[in-house]
């Protein structure tokens, strides 16, 4: 890897963890890119050779996190889709007051778009010969998701080992009756 290639991570690096710091003192709508640029040390012009959007920021924010649980899981031999959602919610929680400044924020749509995408992903490191079916999948993440936002809320207060155990259990449950 180069030296501007480094530079621009270092930079893409600098500017989420100052949005996310400006957040916890001011709602995301209310922070200037001025703010993130000042906060982060860099100019305009580096911000917007990384970044057109605040969203931009955070769907980046996400994206890596996840590359991060794909680099965790391609590691593994023969992970499970139990251990999956384990390792998922496990990572969720340690950046579980990041995830409460952007649902506060109304920001949920982007996780959802990040997870969608990734999930995919996941989905091919866990069923290398894609022996699963889509619907009940699609199906399930939008239960991931609900039970991302009632961690957030405080609504949900079951342990990652519990809710993997449980969303595994209905995968199994469902997987065993495809046929309609």
């Amino acid at each position: 890897m180069g030296s501007k290639e480094i530079q621009k991570i270092q930079s893409k690096s600098l500017i989420v963890q100052s949005l996310l710091y400006l957040m916890r003192k001011k709602s995301f709508h209310e922070i200037k890119i001025t703010e993130i640029c000042k906060k982060a040390g860099v100019s305009r012009l580096s911000y917007y050779r990384n970044f057109e959007s605040k969203e931009d920021i955070v769907l980046y924010y996400f994206n890596n996190n996840f590359e991060k649980i794909i680099g965790k899981i391609t590691a593994m031999d023969n992970i499970s889709y139990r251990q999956l959602i384990e390792i998922l919610f496990l990572h969720f929680m340690e950046h579980l007051e990041e995830n409460k400044l952007f649902f506060r924020d109304k920001l949920i749509y982007l996780i959802s778009i990040s997870t969608d995408e990734y999930m995919k992903k996941f989905l091919k490191v866990v069923f290398k010969d894609n022996d699963h079916d889509d619907f009940i999948l699609k199906f399930l993440q939008g239960g991931i998701m609900n039970i991302m936002i009632g961690l957030m809320t405080g609504d949900e207060n079951h342990s990652v080992e519990d809710i993997a155990v449980r969303i595994d259990f209905i995968y199994k449950m469902l997987s065993e009756r495809t046929e309609i």
